[in-house]
């Protein structure tokens, strides 16, 4: 029983980490992003992060309202790990770290390096802590039924009935 226990933590925290990277990606879309034309790198990164931080929020908000997982919790220790570890590689680099991971180095081009750090890395790590933060949100202060919209929409699906686990 404990290698089903493994796998379904493994399988939620991949679906998790697929909503934090392509479900924020949709979500922020949807709210309008593209209502607004930055005419600079500076005013870009603003506008990425504020609508990738309320998409990702919110997000995780609704994915522990629906489904209450755990794992929603804690996918930020994943992308967090990734993000730290190339931090580290990057510490005796040329530039600054603040350079190669905030977004600023968008300014010589999306083809550059600290772009590049920028989209794979940094975007991941913001994306998941506010999706983390939305789910723990979730947990803190949603109640412990379900809403009637969510009672609507969840509850006309019957429950599984798993038969008794027996150790053999």
């Amino acid at each position: 029983m404990q290698i089903v226990k493994l796998g379904r933590i493994a399988l939620g925290l991949f679906l998790n980490l697929l909503a934090v990277w392509i479900g924020t990606a949709l979500f922020s879309s949807m709210l309008g992003r593209g209502l607004w034309h930055p005419h600079s790198i500076q005013a870009l990164l603003r506008v990425s992060y504020c609508y990738d931080l309320f998409a990702a929020l919110l997000l995780g908000f609704i994915v522990y309202r629906l489904f209450k997982t755990e794992t929603a919790k804690w996918v930020w220790i994943i992308v967090g790990i990734w993000f730290f570890l190339r931090a580290t590689t990057l510490l005796g680099s040329s530039s600054s770290l603040w350079s190669q991971l905030s977004g600023i180095g968008r300014v010589n081009g999306s083809q550059a390096i600290a772009c590049r750090n920028w989209l794979l890395f940094t975007t991941p790590f913001v994306r998941a802590m506010a999706y983390s933060l939305g789910a723990w949100l979730g947990f803190r202060f949603g109640s412990s039924t379900p809403s009637t919209i969510e009672d609507g929409f969840v509850g006309k699906f019957p429950k599984p009935e798993w038969p008794p686990a027996t150790d053999k």
